[in-house]
């Protein structure tokens, strides 16, 4: 697998982690578990999908993991599939 593929391949995985977090938002939308899903659930789904999160957190994430790949000039040979 190639860089631009790893980055590919997470930019998916990011965009369906960003629809998991709007579904699960919906679900307890209005619930008495609301405040609880949040601080629970989605905030650690919210760091793990990109920097944008508006939390305080050092955390890696998929912007960070893209990162690396973007600017990783090993050989890509070097990774393991």
């Amino acid at each position: 697998m190639t860089n631009e593929e790893r980055i590919d391949t997470l930019t998916e995985a990011q965009e369906k982690l960003f629809e998991a977090i709007e579904l699960i938002e919906a679900a307890v939308k209005g619930t008495g578990r609301e405040a609880y899903a949040d601080a629970y659930t989605l905030a650690h789904l919210k760091i793990m999908a990109s920097s944008g999160h508006g939390y305080l957190s050092r955390d890696t994430n998929l912007d960070d993991m893209m990162e690396w790949f973007r600017n990783d000039d090993s050989d890509e040979a070097d990774y393991e599939d």
